[in-house]
């Protein structure tokens, strides 16, 4: 056979052949049955004719007989030929890949290859005239709700169909698959579709792998939108085919894609990211470099990057992965770590005494260049000495015990001499400290030279001795003036007690007769003479108050004024202060006025000494008040009671209140001064109140008055 040939010629032939055999049968049988008859009837020359007409007939019998036996053989060839294509076809339908299932116009199956077999969970001879429905039925992926079948369309329209998507099919075994396919109708000679043909494939593995790259190039993009890294990914000419979003926080509002990931390089940096771009596509193995981008503000992004190349399914570069660090903050850092290093090494450096750190297996850690400086041994010999090499071989222990007392109790320190290499000794103080260093216990030690101290201390031990005697010889000479001082004191006390009482009785005389003229006892004055008169009286009453000041300071200093207690009305005593320097207050147009909170308060203290601080006070008040008022008042407590005289006068300056109660002492101390006194009265009344338990304070605002208060203590009151 030359070549497959169509179903109808084949047919046809068949036919024929089958038509043939009949034919040469009924035609041999024809003959025999005429040859038997014509041998009864014939004469003997008939017989010779029918003899050769008998040898013509088997002729032809033989030649029919061997006409049905070919077309017999033939029949045979074409009926294997048929039987074998018809199970290669077979063994072609149930070997292919792909799932197909054969059913006729209502649906029956009537083939089931191997392939769908295992994604439906039927057998063919179980499959084999039941619905196809009922085999094959697909449903919706998300609803699972039945769809009609391609099948029963492709029968309906009588047209191939294909489905839109993949389709679910639940097998028997309940084993679920997702599947595409289609179907084609089978049509006879006459065209009528009589049949179809479902052919379908299973896509489950691959809507799978879809599934997970589909989640994996999404996990890839949250990933790389939310990492602080720069995440880019370039084709082979450096172009970028994607950028995550921490590229819009330093460039914000460009669009990346396609754009050279060369442009925003720095100028310093560009050739040498060319040569590693083209390096790595060269040897397909990672580069790892920094670079530096340039802001559109002109800022530098300082950046660590790594770039790995991609591969396609046949080995070839595909694309590049570029992953890239801020290192800005880290480069900031790192130089501020560099800077305070050097700073450190600096300072270790320049310190005067020696530096070391220990750890507890007596390893020398750190030093500084005095230790070197001092000991002769190089920073390679200090790296491998123990730490005693650096002391007398006398004081070894004992350092050795300062040390682990330091590393027990976290600090210590010992006077010891640093032992050279050259044999010099040379005198330290030596203090450790326990510190702990990534978790491991060491010593700081940190020494001074006190040579200079011990010299110095010598010395003072030479100059101290001497000096106890100088110290000494003074010391006498010093009691001796002490003493001359205290007899000149007292004498200077009599002086005055003496000068004062002297004093005091002319002084009376004097003002007593000029009160005696002016009252006219002696005889009418004219105007002239009473206001001599009066200049004399106000001189001589001036003079006695100083002498009286004068008089109560050496009675202060000589320890001779005592105290006399009464119980008297604290009103009392301010109304006498009032009507005494009534006339003085209204000479100047002073408001002198009064406030005491309980009239009826009863005192027990000097009165004589309570009038003359308040006295005292108003008095100064008074002359320093040119416009305004006075105020005397008297306030209560439950433990204490206070006298203040408040004005409106020139006030205190600041820097003169340290020194208003010394003695002597004026706030207006020039020589051209407007105010007279001699400097005693506040620093009187100060002494007065501390001798009756009390204090003395002022408070005043200069230009705008004074407040002077005493407090005292406050006492039972008892009936005069």
């Amino acid at each position: 056979m030359n070549g497959p040939r169509s179903s109808q010629p084949r047919k046809t032939g068949l036919l024929l052949l089958i038509a043939a055999m009949f034919g040469a049968t009924a035609g041999v049988g024809a003959l025999a049955f005429y040859y038997v008859q014509k041998r009864v009837r014939l004469t003997e020359g008939e017989g010779i004719a029918l003899a050769a007409a008998d040898i013509i007939g088997i002729g032809a019998v033989l030649v029919l007989l061997a006409l049905v036996v070919w077309s017999a053989r033939r029949l045979q060839h074409e009926w294997i030929i048929v039987r074998k294509r018809g199970q290669w076809l077979a063994t072609a339908l149930r070997s292919i890949g792909e799932g197909m299932i054969v059913a006729d116009a209502a649906g029956r199956v009537t083939l089931v290859n191997e392939t769908a077999q295992v994604i439906t969970g039927w057998s063919e001879e179980e499959a084999r005239g039941r619905p196809v429905a009922e085999i094959f039925q697909p449903l919706r992926r998300e609803s699972r709700e039945p769809v009609e079948s391609f099948f029963a369309r492709a029968v309906r329209e009588g047209r191939t169909v294909t489905a839109p998507d993949p389709r679910l099919i639940i097998a028997r075994n309940g084993l679920e698959h997702l599947v595409t396919g289609s179907a084609a109708p089978i049509r006879d000679a006459a065209g009528t579709v009589v049949g179809a043909t479902l052919i379908f494939h299973d896509v489950t593995q691959r809507e799978l792998g879809e599934a997970a790259l589909r989640a994996s190039q999404e996990m890839f993009r949250i990933i790389s939108d939310h990492v602080s890294d720069l995440i880019a990914i370039l084709d082979l000419q450096g172009r970028r085919l994607y950028a995550s979003r921490s590229y819009s926080r330093h460039f914000p509002g460009k669009d990346f894609y396609l754009s050279s990931a060369f442009e925003e390089l720095h100028p310093d940096d560009l050739p040498r990211a060319r040569e590693l771009f083209a390096e790595m596509l060269h040897t397909r193995e990672p580069q790892r470099a920094d670079f530096r981008l340039v802001r559109p503000d002109g800022s530098i992004l300082s950046l660590e990057s790594e770039g790995s190349v991609i591969v396609n399914a046949s080995g070839q570069p595909d694309k590049i992965l570029i992953v890239s660090r801020d290192m800005t903050e880290r480069r900031a850092s790192e130089a501020r770590v560099s800077r305070e290093l050097q700073f450190t090494e600096t300072l270790v450096n320049s310190m005067p005494g020696i530096f070391y750190l220990y750890d507890a297996r007596r390893k020398i850690l750190r030093w500084n260049k005095t230790l070197e400086a001092v000991t002769g041994y190089t920073a390679a010999e200090i790296d491998t000495l123990d730490p005693l090499t650096y002391f007398p071989e006398e004081e070894k222990a004992l350092v050795h015990e300062r040390m682990l007392e330091c590393f027990t109790h976290g600090s210590t320190d010992i006077e010891v001499h640093l032992l050279s290499k050259a044999g010099r000794k040379f005198p330290y103080y030596v203090t450790g400290l326990r510190l702990d260093v990534e978790g491991q216990p060491c010593m700081l030690g940190i020494g001074i030279d006190i040579s200079a101290r011990l010299a110095a201390e010598e010395a003072l031990r030479h100059a101290h001795a001497s000096l106890e005697i100088k110290v000494a010889d003074r010391t006498r000479d010093l009691a001796t003036a002490n003493e001359r001082l205290q007899e000149l004191d007292r004498l200077k006390s009599e002086f005055l007690a003496t000068m004062s009482h002297e004093l005091r009785t002319p002084l009376n005389s004097i003002i007593g007769f000029t009160g005696v003229l002016r009252q006219g006892l002696a005889g009418p004055l004219n105007a002239e003479q009473e206001k001599q008169l009066g200049m004399v009286h106000f001189s001589a009453r001036h003079l006695l108050g100083l002498i009286n000041d004068l008089l109560d300071l050496s009675r202060l200093e000589s320890g001779k004024m005592e105290v006399t207690l009464d119980d008297f009305p604290i009103a009392d005593i301010v109304t006498e202060v009032v009507q005494t320097l009534a006339p003085m207050a209204a000479q100047k147009n002073l408001a002198l006025e009064t406030a005491i909170d309980d009239p009826a308060f009863r005192l027990r203290s000097d009165r004589k000494k309570c009038f003359q601080i308040l006295l005292n006070l108003a008095n100064n008040a008074i002359k320093f008040t040119d416009t305004g008022r006075v105020l005397l008042a008297v306030r209560t407590t439950a433990e204490s009671v206070e006298l203040s005289v408040t004005d409106t006068g020139i006030g205190i300056k600041p820097e003169s209140m340290a020194h208003l109660f010394e003695a002597f002492r004026q706030v207006d101390g020039s020589a051209r001064r407007t105010y007279e006194g001699t400097g005693l009265g506040l620093y009187l009344c100060k002494q007065l109140a501390t001798m009756l338990g009390g204090s003395l304070a002022a408070e005043s605002e200069f230009g705008k008055g004074s407040r002077f208060a005493i407090t005292l203590p406050r006492v039972t009151s008892t009936t005069p």
